[in-house]
């Protein structure tokens, strides 16, 4: 709970806080697996932590997003991409509770093809792959994480 003290230093920093269902609405939305008999979370922000999704959306070069692995495990990537180019950059980890960030890999391409990075480690081993299809940047992933085969495709957030 925050003090009248943290309110006034937050204003005073120039941050505002926007009620979670404001925030959510630009920053949060549902995949439904293609058998519909899973979901995935999908939270992302542009890195002046502007809006993905809604009506208030940003499409900007540089997006960051999470989407939940297994159990508390969360993979999280950091997009950038260079339209005059048309390259395309990412890094990907696994956030692990009360620990800090695994970082799994990173590479480099084209825009317009699919862009892999391949892992292995103790918390999981396996392939994520970053993708357009459309306007959309999607991420497939085939792996066993903890133990457990995790498989899905999902989109992420307009491309630039």
């Amino acid at each position: 709970m925050s003090t009248q003290a943290d309110r006034t230093a937050d204003e005073a920093a120039g941050k505002t806080e926007e009620p979670l269902s404001t925030w959510l609405e630009g920053h949060h939305r549902v995949d439904l697996a293609s058998d519909a008999a899973e979901e995935r979370h999908i939270y992302a922000q542009n890195a002046d932590g502007s809006p993905v999704y809604g009506e208030s959306a940003e499409v900007q070069s540089t997006v960051d997003v999470a989407v939940p692995l297994h159990g508390a495990l969360t993979l999280e990537l950091h997009i950038e991409q260079d339209p005059e180019k048309g390259s395309l950059s990412w890094r990907l980890g696994c956030a692990v509770p009360f620990r800090s960030p695994v970082r799994l890999g990173e590479a480099k391409g084209s825009s317009s093809e699919r862009v892999s990075i391949t892992f292995q480690n103790e918390i999981a081993d396996g392939r994520a792959t970053l993708y357009l299809k459309g306007p959309y940047f999607r991420l497939h992933n085939d792996s066993k994480v903890m133990g457990k085969h995790v498989t899905f495709d999902v989109k992420l957030c307009r491309a630039f």
